[in-house]
């Protein structure tokens, strides 16, 4: 009898199968996806601080757009991939760890679309505005238009990172731009200088600092209507300009100057020997005051907005005339009466512009016999806390410190030179930076003033250079500039990143609802017409805060409002274009009914059960 012996070859996966498992398998671990998880977590959370610090543009570039970032979720894509990779071919155990797996590949991908490819932005307009485009309030870019016309956009991280080096050439034009500073927060200084003429009005430059706002500097100009006094928060600083022993004496003993509530205000009489008489304007209202033997001052008018028109007289020759208008100055009409005749003079407050102001210079002053008027309108104690500044006639500068009800903190005493002192509110302390008995205004600088808040407009000083061409100048946000040059201009512009929509959208009306017996709004909509010449459609639709306008792939969302103080509404739309919300919206539904499968559908077959 012969024995058959059977022999079993062991049979395994497909060689391609193998060649899968050995492929993936290093990148398949359970370590590996909780180490990229960890990471994962760490950055989103370092990247919401520095959103909190820096805001939503600086972590866009420093995080979410940067390629790392991309380099960490395709190493999270790659994980997720190959632990489903390496268990291939899949049993019917494993339907739901294939499913949400796949979810998160398709979730995956939709975050890759939406942050490179989504647009989201905004939309502000006034009733009856219409516009083709919208804005990127995080976006920045600096367009330079050529003497040629043509037009070149640079970024402004791309402009930040090239101060201090070459310039960039702007294509074939020939023109190349250089960015030479950069100033994260700027503001304009104000400028004044001696006035070689002394005809411009006194002015003091103080610096306050407080924990509160930071540092401020003041130009003060204790006789130009608005500009003596400035309020800053706790306190007003109020300036005062002292011209006779009676003024500087009651500013000592801690009293108000005479007649600083005098409804008319002064007349300030130059005499010819250079003396000052600073006389009420009630006082010599109508009727004579005496200024010295034999020579009397008398007012006719007190304007408080005139402004200087010429009218032909019976001749028909020009001649010049003050009446009262909207956006004037005050001004007072005075003579001057003499034994033998009388002059007419117009006086005015002090302004550091009159050099700059032709129709105003010299009108009002006589020099036939050396007299000169000059107006100072009436001024109302400031409220609230104050800190009072003087000028006194030999240059020195006097201060004291007052309470809400006046009083004074003592006699008043000299500011010291070069030194801060010590406010009684919110650690404020003063310095005193210049005293300019007669200042005329110098054109500004552009200075770093990041605000109260750290916050401030941007701006870079531009050097454009090309044939022919070299000029330089600042461009600061929201703020065009010109670059001047013989040769030509060139135009420069610092603005928020736009994009068109592709159709025309107009605001028809605008609608708030407040609550009841309040001014606070509790809702908001706005009618708008879409004019798409592409498409052919034109509707209208109302946008509310749950009911959004989607046109073109656009998603328009009421946002909020402005309500300027001329009465003007604007309307607020946030914008969003999501081409990977599509994938997003797949890859949650997967991961739901994957992870439902694995934990209900699969343990449940598993008992049997139909």
């Amino acid at each position: 009898m012969t024995t058959a012996t059977a022999t079993l070859t062991p049979t395994g996966p497909p060689a391609h199968i193998l060649l899968l498992r050995r492929t993936f398998r290093p990148t398949s671990s359970l370590r590996m996806a909780v180490v990229l998880m960890a990471t994962l977590i760490s950055v989103l959370v370092a990247a919401l601080l520095y959103e909190g610090e820096r805001g939503t543009a600086a972590v866009r570039k420093a995080v979410y757009g940067a390629w790392w970032f991309d380099l960490l979720l395709g190493l999270l894509a790659l994980n997720i991939f190959s632990a489903a990779a390496v268990r291939y071919p899949w049993q019917k155990r494993l339907t739901g760890f294939v499913i949400t797996h796949a979810g998160l590949l398709v979730l995956l991908t939709g975050s890759f679309v939406t942050r490179h490819f989504g647009v989201e932005g905004r939309v502000r307009l006034p009733e009856g505005a219409a516009t083709a485009q919208m804005f990127i309030p995080e976006e920045f870019r600096i367009t330079v238009e050529l003497p040629t016309g043509e037009r070149h956009v640079l970024r402004e991280y791309e402009a930040a990172g090239r101060v201090g080096k070459g310039p960039i050439a702007l294509g074939a034009s020939g023109f190349a731009l250089g960015v030479e500073e950069h100033l994260s927060g700027s503001g304009w200084e104000e400028r004044f200088s001696e006035d070689p003429a002394g005809k411009g009005p006194p002015a003091l430059r103080a610096t306050l600092r407080a924990p509160m706002f930071g540092r401020r500097d003041l130009w003060l100009l204790p006789t130009v209507p608005g500009r003596e006094e400035a309020p800053l928060g706790p306190l007003t600083v109020v300036s005062h300009d002292l011209r006779t022993p009676e003024e500087v004496e009651e500013f000592r003993r801690g009293e108000t100057p005479t007649g600083r509530s005098d409804p008319r205000g002064f007349a300030r009489v130059r005499l010819p020997n250079g003396e000052e008489r600073r006389i009420r304007v009630s006082e010599a209202l109508g009727k004579p005051y005496d200024l010295e033997d034999g020579v009397t001052l008398s007012i006719g008018t007190v304007y408080e907005s005139a402004k200087v028109v010429e009218r032909p007289d019976g001749d028909g020759k020009p001649r010049m005339e003050l009446v009262e208008a909207p956006g004037g100055i005050p001004a007072i009409e005075a003579t001057i009466a003499f034994a033998d005749g009388a002059e007419p003079h117009v006086g005015y407050p002090e302004f550091p512009e009159f050099q700059d102001m032709p129709s105003l210079r010299g009108h009002g002053e006589k020099k036939g016999r050396g007299y000169r008027v000059r107006y100072e309108p009436p001024r109302q104690r400031a409220e609230g806390n104050v800190l009072a500044l003087a000028l006194a006639p030999g240059g020195e500068v006097l201060y004291r410190i007052e309470d809400p009800k006046g009083r004074a903190d003592g006699r008043a005493r000299p500011f010291p030179a070069k030194e801060e002192i010590a406010t009684p509110w919110a650690g404020m302390t003063a310095e005193l930076k210049s005293v300019l008995r007669s200042a005329r205004r110098e054109p500004p600088a552009l200075v770093l003033d990041e605000g109260p808040e750290g916050h401030g407009y941007p701006a870079f000083r531009l050097r454009l250079t090309g044939p022919a061409f070299d000029a330089a100048g600042w461009v600061r946000f929201s703020e065009p500039a010109v670059l001047h040059h013989e040769a030509g201009h060139a135009r420069a512009s610092y603005d928020f990143e736009r994009r068109p929509l592709g159709f025309g959208l107009r605001l028809l009306d605008f609608r708030k609802g407040n609550y009841p017996g309040t001014d606070s709004p509790a809702s908001f909509e706005s009618d708008v017409a879409v004019d798409d010449a592409v498409s052919g459609r034109a509707f209208r639709q109302t946008i509310r805060m749950n009911e959004p306008l989607r046109h073109g792939g656009w998603s328009f969302y009421q946002s909020s409002y402005e309500t300027h103080p001329d009465g003007a509404e604007y309307s607020i739309f946030q914008v969003g274009r999501d081409p990977g919300f599509p994938l997003v919206a797949a890859g949650s539904v997967l991961i739901v009914f994957g992870v439902f499968t694995m934990f209900y559908l699969v343990p449940y077959f598993r008992m049997g059960k139909p």
